[in-house]
């Protein structure tokens, strides 16, 4: 995602109440994109093509409208990803999320298992000078019968410092999937590992 200050000023930016915009997608849905005075969003659903052929589709859009919208400052450059862990149900009812990932709400154990949850944490990424939010919850009801789903959300985005280059605006996108991939690892475990093979 990339946003844009039209005056090149970010500071006291005021909210408007209804956004111009477009959303354009594949015939299947799978690829979107939302298009909008002051950013551009590239989107792509499940499956997953990988990163070339979403950044090689990233790169044509942002040239695209680039070209129609004329230069305006860049405010933020991020990247999100959303990814759901399946789990299957079998042994019991109640899975210990604990037990597939590293992110999430610590109880006393008075309190019995966590049936729902969600949490936000906000962390620094000073390597490549942003920020990350990461999301994690249970996802009720699950998606697949007989299993239970979590959500990794993990957000990263720099507001400060924004490069202007497309090189460079590029460079840093790359910068953070590289780290998105290493944090990806961090937040799960090695038997949530053991579910994609």
């Amino acid at each position: 995602m990339v946003n844009l200050s039209p005056d090149g000023n970010t500071a006291g930016t005021a909210v408007e109440s209804q956004t111009e915009g477009f959303r354009r997608a594949s015939t299947d849905q799978q690829e979107i994109t939302l298009l909008m005075p002051g950013s551009l969003i590239v989107s792509q659903l499940a499956p997953y093509p990988g990163w070339d052929t979403f950044f090689g589709r990233f790169q044509r859009d942002w040239l695209s409208w680039k070209e129609a919208v004329s230069y305006n400052k860049v405010s933020r450059v991020g990247i999100r990803y959303i990814n759901r862990i399946d789990i299957p149900a079998t042994d019991s009812p109640i899975i210990m999320q604990e037990e597939y990932i590293n992110v999430g709400v610590q109880a006393p154990d008075s309190l019995g298992p966590t049936i729902a949850y969600a949490s936000q944490a906000v962390f620094g990424l000073p390597a490549i000078q942003s920020k990350l939010v990461v999301n994690t919850a249970v996802v009720l009801p699950p998606p697949i019968p007989g299993y239970a789903s979590f959500l990794i959300d993990l957000d990263l985005g720099r507001e400060e410092g924004v490069p202007q280059r497309d090189d460079m605006i590029f460079a840093l996108l790359g910068q953070m999937r590289t780290e998105k991939n290493r944090i990806f690892e961090d937040c799960i475990t090695d038997k949530a590992r053991d579910l994609f093979q």
